[in-house]
Protein backbone atom coordinates (compact mmCIF):
# COMPACT_ATOMS: atom_id res chain seq x y z
CA UNK A 1 0.00 0.00 0.00
CA UNK A 2 2.95 2.38 0.96
CA UNK A 3 4.37 1.42 -2.54
CA UNK A 4 1.30 2.28 -4.23
CA UNK A 5 0.45 5.64 -2.29
CA UNK A 6 4.37 6.76 -3.36
CA UNK A 7 4.26 5.68 -6.82
CA UNK A 8 0.92 7.73 -6.85
CA UNK A 9 2.35 11.31 -5.71
CA UNK A 10 5.28 10.61 -7.57
CA UNK A 11 2.94 10.28 -11.29
CA UNK A 12 0.79 13.29 -9.45
CA UNK A 13 4.00 15.66 -9.44
CA UNK A 14 4.96 14.78 -12.93
CA UNK A 15 1.43 15.72 -14.15
CA UNK A 16 1.45 18.78 -12.15
CA UNK A 17 4.97 19.73 -13.40
CA UNK A 18 3.32 19.26 -17.09
CA UNK A 19 0.37 21.31 -16.64
CA UNK A 20 2.21 24.29 -15.30
CA UNK A 21 4.62 23.67 -18.28
CA UNK A 22 1.73 23.72 -20.72
CA UNK A 23 -0.09 26.44 -19.01
CA UNK A 24 2.86 28.95 -18.97
CA UNK A 25 3.93 28.04 -22.85
CA UNK A 26 0.53 29.65 -23.97
CA UNK A 27 1.14 31.82 -26.53
CA UNK A 28 0.16 34.31 -29.44
CA UNK A 29 3.37 35.17 -30.54
CA UNK A 30 5.25 35.02 -33.48
CA UNK A 31 7.83 31.98 -32.13
CA UNK A 32 10.76 34.11 -32.35
CA UNK A 33 13.13 31.85 -32.11
CA UNK A 34 11.32 29.35 -34.30
CA UNK A 35 11.45 31.62 -37.38
CA UNK A 36 15.01 32.44 -38.22
CA UNK A 37 15.02 28.31 -38.42
CA UNK A 38 12.28 28.10 -40.14
CA UNK A 39 12.95 30.63 -41.93
CA UNK A 40 16.16 29.35 -43.34
CA UNK A 41 14.72 25.72 -43.58
CA UNK A 42 12.04 27.09 -46.04
CA UNK A 43 14.91 28.79 -48.17
CA UNK A 44 16.70 25.35 -48.70
CA UNK A 45 13.37 23.69 -49.75
CA UNK A 46 13.08 26.71 -52.24
CA UNK A 47 16.94 25.99 -53.52
CA UNK A 48 17.84 29.49 -51.95
CA UNK A 49 20.74 30.08 -49.44
CA UNK A 50 19.63 29.21 -45.93
CA UNK A 51 22.34 31.43 -44.69
CA UNK A 52 21.41 34.78 -46.40
CA UNK A 53 19.15 36.92 -44.12
CA UNK A 54 17.25 38.07 -47.04
CA UNK A 55 16.39 34.55 -48.33
CA UNK A 56 15.03 33.66 -44.87
CA UNK A 57 13.20 36.75 -44.37
CA UNK A 58 11.41 36.23 -47.86
CA UNK A 59 10.46 32.99 -47.41
CA UNK A 60 8.84 33.42 -44.04
CA UNK A 61 7.20 36.22 -45.97
CA UNK A 62 5.71 33.85 -48.76
CA UNK A 63 4.57 31.35 -45.70
CA UNK A 64 2.34 33.41 -43.99
CA UNK A 65 4.44 35.14 -41.53
CA UNK A 66 3.83 38.85 -40.49
CA UNK A 67 5.89 41.32 -41.84
CA UNK A 68 5.84 42.90 -38.14
CA UNK A 69 7.58 40.16 -36.66
CA UNK A 70 10.51 40.87 -38.38
CA UNK A 71 11.00 44.21 -37.51
CA UNK A 72 14.83 45.89 -36.22
CA UNK A 73 16.51 44.92 -34.15
CA UNK A 74 15.05 41.14 -34.97
CA UNK A 75 17.69 39.93 -37.18
CA UNK A 76 19.75 41.86 -35.44
CA UNK A 77 19.37 39.47 -32.87
CA UNK A 78 18.97 35.90 -34.73
CA UNK A 79 21.98 34.55 -36.04
CA UNK A 80 21.84 32.08 -38.98
CA UNK A 81 24.20 29.83 -37.75
CA UNK A 82 22.79 25.98 -37.53
CA UNK A 83 24.84 23.23 -39.19
CA UNK A 84 23.71 22.51 -43.09
CA UNK A 85 22.25 18.94 -41.65
CA UNK A 86 19.86 20.38 -39.15
CA UNK A 87 17.93 22.65 -42.43
CA UNK A 88 18.03 18.83 -43.67
CA UNK A 89 16.54 17.52 -40.64
CA UNK A 90 13.93 20.03 -40.20
CA UNK A 91 13.11 20.04 -44.18
CA UNK A 92 9.40 19.05 -44.07
CA UNK A 93 8.78 21.99 -42.22
CA UNK A 94 9.92 23.86 -45.13
CA UNK A 95 7.17 22.57 -47.13
CA UNK A 96 4.55 24.26 -45.01
CA UNK A 97 2.78 27.13 -44.42
CA UNK A 98 3.98 28.91 -41.19
CA UNK A 99 0.92 28.31 -39.48
CA UNK A 100 1.36 24.22 -40.02
CA UNK A 101 4.86 24.55 -39.47
CA UNK A 102 4.61 26.33 -36.18
CA UNK A 103 1.51 24.03 -34.79
CA UNK A 104 3.71 20.66 -35.48
CA UNK A 105 6.83 22.18 -34.24
CA UNK A 106 5.17 23.50 -31.10
CA UNK A 107 3.76 19.83 -30.69
CA UNK A 108 6.63 18.10 -31.30
CA UNK A 109 9.12 20.29 -28.68
CA UNK A 110 5.88 19.46 -26.07
CA UNK A 111 6.23 15.62 -26.41
CA UNK A 112 9.93 15.60 -26.46
CA UNK A 113 10.35 17.51 -22.77
CA UNK A 114 7.15 15.86 -21.86
CA UNK A 115 8.17 12.08 -23.49
CA UNK A 116 11.55 12.29 -21.87
CA UNK A 117 10.00 12.68 -18.31
CA UNK A 118 8.18 10.05 -18.11
CA UNK A 119 10.59 8.08 -19.60
CA UNK A 120 13.42 9.09 -16.64
CA UNK A 121 11.02 8.41 -13.80
CA UNK A 122 10.07 4.93 -15.73
CA UNK A 123 13.93 4.06 -15.87
CA UNK A 124 14.88 5.58 -12.54
CA UNK A 125 16.25 3.66 -10.18
CA UNK A 126 13.65 2.94 -7.32
CA UNK A 127 15.30 5.07 -4.81
CA UNK A 128 15.95 8.01 -7.26
CA UNK A 129 12.49 8.34 -8.17
CA UNK A 130 10.79 10.07 -5.83
CA UNK A 131 13.98 12.45 -6.68
CA UNK A 132 13.31 12.43 -10.05
CA UNK A 133 9.73 13.58 -9.77
CA UNK A 134 10.21 16.32 -8.04
CA UNK A 135 12.98 17.36 -9.84
CA UNK A 136 10.82 16.83 -13.12
CA UNK A 137 8.12 19.13 -12.09
CA UNK A 138 10.24 22.01 -11.34
CA UNK A 139 11.96 22.18 -14.54
CA UNK A 140 9.10 21.71 -16.88
CA UNK A 141 7.09 24.18 -14.70
CA UNK A 142 10.23 26.70 -15.79
CA UNK A 143 10.38 25.49 -18.99
CA UNK A 144 6.95 27.36 -20.69
CA UNK A 145 9.40 29.87 -22.15
CA UNK A 146 10.81 27.05 -24.47
CA UNK A 147 7.76 26.63 -25.99
CA UNK A 148 7.05 30.48 -26.10
CA UNK A 149 9.45 30.91 -28.49
CA UNK A 150 9.76 28.02 -30.41
CA UNK A 151 13.19 26.77 -28.98
CA UNK A 152 15.16 24.40 -30.89
CA UNK A 153 17.25 23.81 -27.35
CA UNK A 154 13.68 22.12 -26.04
CA UNK A 155 13.77 19.02 -28.74
CA UNK A 156 16.90 18.72 -28.82
CA UNK A 157 17.31 18.82 -24.54
CA UNK A 158 14.21 16.46 -24.81
CA UNK A 159 15.79 13.80 -27.37
CA UNK A 160 19.44 13.95 -25.38
CA UNK A 161 17.41 13.08 -21.95
CA UNK A 162 15.51 10.03 -23.25
CA UNK A 163 18.65 8.78 -25.65
CA UNK A 164 21.27 9.50 -22.42
CA UNK A 165 19.11 7.60 -20.05
CA UNK A 166 18.72 4.77 -22.31
CA UNK A 167 22.36 4.34 -23.25
CA UNK A 168 23.27 4.96 -19.35
CA UNK A 169 20.59 1.97 -17.78
CA UNK A 170 21.42 -0.69 -21.07
CA UNK A 171 17.92 -0.45 -22.50
CA UNK A 172 17.18 0.37 -26.48
CA UNK A 173 20.83 1.61 -26.65
CA UNK A 174 20.43 1.53 -30.76
CA UNK A 175 16.97 4.08 -30.74
CA UNK A 176 19.43 5.50 -27.73
CA UNK A 177 22.05 6.60 -30.04
CA UNK A 178 19.68 7.40 -32.90
CA UNK A 179 18.02 9.83 -30.67
CA UNK A 180 21.25 11.22 -29.62
CA UNK A 181 22.25 11.61 -32.87
CA UNK A 182 19.41 13.68 -33.82
CA UNK A 183 19.89 16.09 -30.72
CA UNK A 184 23.39 16.64 -32.01
CA UNK A 185 21.89 17.22 -35.59
CA UNK A 186 19.59 20.00 -33.72
CA UNK A 187 21.81 21.73 -31.68
CA UNK A 188 25.02 19.89 -32.11
CA UNK A 189 26.20 21.81 -28.63
CA UNK A 190 24.00 19.41 -26.73
CA UNK A 191 23.80 16.49 -28.85
CA UNK A 192 27.49 15.88 -29.98
CA UNK A 193 29.06 16.28 -26.41
CA UNK A 194 27.34 13.60 -24.80
CA UNK A 195 27.54 11.22 -27.90
CA UNK A 196 31.23 11.93 -27.28
CA UNK A 197 31.13 10.65 -23.61
CA UNK A 198 29.06 7.62 -23.92
CA UNK A 199 32.40 6.36 -26.56
CA UNK A 200 34.37 5.64 -23.47
CA UNK A 201 32.08 3.66 -20.85
CA UNK A 202 33.39 0.13 -22.42
CA UNK A 203 29.74 -1.28 -22.58
CA UNK A 204 28.37 1.97 -24.94
CA UNK A 205 31.37 2.57 -26.81
CA UNK A 206 30.49 0.93 -29.96
CA UNK A 207 26.95 2.01 -30.29
CA UNK A 208 28.05 5.67 -29.55
CA UNK A 209 31.20 5.54 -31.94
CA UNK A 210 28.76 4.42 -34.89
CA UNK A 211 26.31 7.19 -34.37
CA UNK A 212 28.97 9.77 -33.72
CA UNK A 213 30.78 8.80 -37.07
CA UNK A 214 27.27 8.82 -38.95
CA UNK A 215 26.45 12.21 -37.30
CA UNK A 216 29.85 13.74 -38.61
CA UNK A 217 29.49 12.28 -42.20
CA UNK A 218 26.02 13.82 -42.25
CA UNK A 219 27.27 16.98 -41.47
CA UNK A 220 30.23 16.77 -44.30
CA UNK A 221 27.73 14.92 -46.54
CA UNK A 222 25.11 18.77 -45.98
CA UNK A 223 28.08 20.61 -45.59
CA UNK A 224 29.29 19.85 -49.36
CA UNK A 225 25.85 19.53 -50.78
CA UNK A 226 25.86 23.65 -49.80
CA UNK A 227 29.39 24.36 -49.65
CA UNK A 228 28.78 27.28 -52.66
CA UNK A 229 26.13 28.97 -50.05
CA UNK A 230 28.65 28.57 -47.23
CA UNK A 231 31.59 30.27 -49.01
CA UNK A 232 29.63 33.30 -50.06
CA UNK A 233 28.21 34.06 -46.65
CA UNK A 234 29.99 35.23 -42.91
CA UNK A 235 28.32 31.40 -41.31
CA UNK A 236 31.84 29.79 -40.68
CA UNK A 237 33.11 33.23 -38.98
CA UNK A 238 29.55 33.36 -36.73
CA UNK A 239 29.54 29.53 -36.03
CA UNK A 240 33.31 29.92 -34.61
CA UNK A 241 32.60 33.18 -32.63
CA UNK A 242 29.93 31.32 -30.50
CA UNK A 243 31.80 27.82 -30.20
CA UNK A 244 34.86 30.77 -29.13
CA UNK A 245 31.38 31.78 -26.42
CA UNK A 246 32.38 35.39 -28.69
CA UNK A 247 28.88 35.77 -28.48
CA UNK A 248 29.00 36.17 -24.32
CA UNK A 249 31.98 38.60 -25.14
CA UNK A 250 31.05 40.72 -27.31
CA UNK A 251 27.29 40.96 -25.65
CA UNK A 252 28.77 41.86 -21.81
CA UNK A 253 31.73 44.26 -23.38
CA UNK A 254 29.06 46.16 -25.12
CA UNK A 255 27.68 47.44 -22.08
CA UNK A 256 24.35 46.07 -21.95
CA UNK A 257 23.74 43.84 -18.78
CA UNK A 258 22.25 40.48 -20.10
CA UNK A 259 21.01 37.98 -17.70
CA UNK A 260 20.24 35.22 -20.23
CA UNK A 261 23.69 34.32 -20.75
CA UNK A 262 24.86 30.83 -18.96
CA UNK A 263 28.16 29.58 -20.12
CA UNK A 264 32.18 30.90 -18.40
CA UNK A 265 32.70 33.65 -20.72
CA UNK A 266 29.97 35.87 -18.71
CA UNK A 267 32.49 35.18 -16.16
CA UNK A 268 35.58 35.69 -17.32
CA UNK A 269 35.06 38.77 -20.02
CA UNK A 270 34.96 40.63 -16.24
CA UNK A 271 37.62 39.55 -14.79
CA UNK A 272 40.31 39.06 -18.04
CA UNK A 273 40.64 42.23 -20.47
CA UNK A 274 40.81 40.50 -23.34
CA UNK A 275 38.50 38.34 -25.64
CA UNK A 276 41.51 35.65 -26.03
CA UNK A 277 42.41 35.58 -21.80
CA UNK A 278 38.82 35.23 -20.97
CA UNK A 279 38.38 32.80 -23.90
CA UNK A 280 40.99 30.41 -22.69
CA UNK A 281 39.99 30.76 -18.91
CA UNK A 282 36.65 29.25 -19.59
CA UNK A 283 38.25 26.67 -21.30
CA UNK A 284 40.49 26.07 -18.44
CA UNK A 285 37.79 25.86 -15.68
CA UNK A 286 36.07 23.15 -18.55
CA UNK A 287 39.23 21.15 -18.36
CA UNK A 288 39.12 20.91 -14.61
CA UNK A 289 35.52 20.18 -14.39
CA UNK A 290 36.46 17.39 -17.11
CA UNK A 291 39.33 16.26 -14.95
CA UNK A 292 37.71 16.22 -11.69
CA UNK A 293 35.10 13.73 -13.90
CA UNK A 294 37.57 11.23 -16.09
CA UNK A 295 39.67 10.89 -12.61
CA UNK A 296 36.40 9.66 -10.32
CA UNK A 297 34.66 7.62 -13.41
CA UNK A 298 37.68 5.97 -14.27
CA UNK A 299 38.40 4.87 -10.27
CA UNK A 300 34.43 3.83 -9.87
CA UNK A 301 33.95 0.14 -9.56
CA UNK A 302 33.37 -1.74 -12.61
CA UNK A 303 29.67 -3.19 -11.38
CA UNK A 304 28.69 -0.01 -11.14
CA UNK A 305 28.20 0.65 -14.86
CA UNK A 306 24.71 1.99 -14.62
CA UNK A 307 25.41 4.30 -11.45
CA UNK A 308 28.72 5.60 -13.19
CA UNK A 309 26.66 6.62 -16.19
CA UNK A 310 23.91 8.31 -14.57
CA UNK A 311 26.14 10.85 -12.69
CA UNK A 312 28.87 10.91 -15.78
CA UNK A 313 25.85 11.95 -17.91
CA UNK A 314 24.78 14.46 -15.54
CA UNK A 315 28.33 16.15 -15.51
CA UNK A 316 28.65 16.17 -18.90
CA UNK A 317 25.05 17.76 -19.09
CA UNK A 318 26.45 20.75 -17.02
CA UNK A 319 29.33 20.91 -18.04
CA UNK A 320 28.71 21.47 -21.59
CA UNK A 321 26.59 24.58 -21.13
CA UNK A 322 30.53 26.57 -19.69
CA UNK A 323 32.85 26.26 -22.98
CA UNK A 324 30.43 27.50 -25.83
CA UNK A 325 27.65 30.23 -26.27
CA UNK A 326 24.71 29.16 -23.89
CA UNK A 327 21.51 30.93 -22.81
CA UNK A 328 19.54 30.66 -19.78
CA UNK A 329 16.52 28.22 -21.73
CA UNK A 330 19.63 25.64 -21.75
CA UNK A 331 19.66 25.01 -18.28
CA UNK A 332 16.88 22.40 -18.99
CA UNK A 333 20.10 20.47 -19.37
CA UNK A 334 19.45 19.75 -15.60
CA UNK A 335 16.59 17.62 -16.45
CA UNK A 336 19.13 15.07 -17.42
CA UNK A 337 20.52 15.27 -13.83
CA UNK A 338 17.57 14.31 -11.84
CA UNK A 339 18.16 9.99 -12.17
CA UNK A 340 21.82 10.76 -10.94
CA UNK A 341 21.21 13.31 -8.47
CA UNK A 342 19.11 10.60 -7.09
CA UNK A 343 20.87 8.21 -7.11
CA UNK A 344 23.69 10.17 -5.17
CA UNK A 345 21.18 10.94 -1.94
CA UNK A 346 22.14 7.31 -1.23
CA UNK A 347 25.68 7.40 -2.28
CA UNK A 348 27.01 10.77 -0.76
CA UNK A 349 24.17 13.13 0.41
CA UNK A 350 26.26 16.25 1.49
CA UNK A 351 26.92 16.48 -2.52
CA UNK A 352 23.43 15.52 -3.16
CA UNK A 353 22.65 18.65 -1.46
CA UNK A 354 24.97 20.94 -2.10
CA UNK A 355 24.37 20.23 -6.00
CA UNK A 356 20.48 19.86 -5.49
CA UNK A 357 20.66 23.80 -3.74
CA UNK A 358 22.51 25.01 -6.72
CA UNK A 359 20.08 23.55 -9.44
CA UNK A 360 17.02 25.18 -7.56
CA UNK A 361 19.28 28.53 -7.54
CA UNK A 362 19.44 27.93 -11.09
CA UNK A 363 16.25 27.34 -12.26
CA UNK A 364 14.84 30.36 -9.81
CA UNK A 365 17.50 33.01 -9.44
CA UNK A 366 16.39 35.70 -7.59
CA UNK A 367 18.76 38.40 -9.32
CA UNK A 368 17.84 37.49 -12.54
CA UNK A 369 14.15 38.00 -11.83
CA UNK A 370 14.52 41.37 -10.31
CA UNK A 371 17.12 42.53 -13.09
CA UNK A 372 14.81 41.29 -15.52
CA UNK A 373 11.78 42.81 -14.37
CA UNK A 374 13.28 46.31 -13.22
CA UNK A 375 15.28 49.19 -14.74
CA UNK A 376 18.29 48.38 -13.29
CA UNK A 377 20.33 50.59 -15.81
CA UNK A 378 23.18 51.18 -13.66
CA UNK A 379 24.31 47.54 -13.72
CA UNK A 380 27.55 47.74 -15.44
CA UNK A 381 28.47 50.74 -13.88
CA UNK A 382 29.02 48.17 -10.73
CA UNK A 383 32.19 46.61 -8.96
CA UNK A 384 33.27 43.05 -10.29
CA UNK A 385 31.86 41.03 -7.50
CA UNK A 386 28.66 42.83 -8.08
CA UNK A 387 28.74 41.48 -11.78
CA UNK A 388 29.77 37.97 -11.15
CA UNK A 389 27.15 37.77 -7.87
CA UNK A 390 24.35 39.55 -9.33
CA UNK A 391 24.08 40.31 -12.93
CA UNK A 392 26.02 37.05 -13.99
CA UNK A 393 25.19 34.84 -10.94
CA UNK A 394 23.50 31.89 -13.32
CA UNK A 395 26.45 31.35 -15.43
CA UNK A 396 28.36 31.20 -11.70
CA UNK A 397 25.99 28.89 -10.25
CA UNK A 398 26.24 26.60 -13.64
CA UNK A 399 30.13 26.73 -12.98
CA UNK A 400 29.79 25.80 -9.16
CA UNK A 401 27.29 22.92 -9.98
CA UNK A 402 29.24 21.73 -12.48
CA UNK A 403 32.53 21.51 -10.79
CA UNK A 404 30.23 19.61 -8.03
CA UNK A 405 29.63 16.96 -10.05
CA UNK A 406 33.10 16.23 -10.95
CA UNK A 407 33.48 16.20 -7.17
CA UNK A 408 30.46 14.19 -6.82
CA UNK A 409 32.52 11.68 -9.46
CA UNK A 410 35.36 11.56 -7.23
CA UNK A 411 32.88 11.37 -4.28
CA UNK A 412 32.02 7.81 -6.36
CA UNK A 413 35.04 6.64 -6.84
CA UNK A 414 36.07 7.29 -2.93
CA UNK A 415 32.37 5.34 -2.15
CA UNK A 416 34.17 2.44 -4.23
CA UNK A 417 37.82 2.50 -2.11
CA UNK A 418 35.75 2.31 1.35
CA UNK A 419 33.54 -0.90 0.25
CA UNK A 420 36.98 -2.52 -1.23
CA UNK A 421 38.57 -1.88 2.10
CA UNK A 422 36.04 -3.34 3.75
Amino acid sequence: MAQRETRTWQWLLLILGVAAFLWTARSEGSYGDFMPVYGSTRAAAEAHNPYLTQNAEQALLHSGAKPEWMAPPFWQEHSLVYPPATYYALLPLGWMSYSHATALWFTALAIALVGASILLLLLAPPPAKSSVAVGVMLVLATSGGLLRLGQISALAIGLAAIGGMLMAVGRARVFGCFCLGLAAIYKPQIGAPILLYFCFPQRTRKFAAVALLSFVLLEVAAGMALSGELHTTAWKADLHDQLQGGSSLHIVRGGKPDTGLIDAHALTVEVFPTDRSAALAAELITLVGVGLLAVGLTRAAPQDGTTRDLIGLAAVSVLLLLPVYHRSYDMRMLLLTLPALGVLWRIAPRWAAAISLGSVFLLFSTAKIILDHTHFSFATQQSVPFKLLVVHQQPLFVLIVALLWGGAALALSRSHDIKSSS
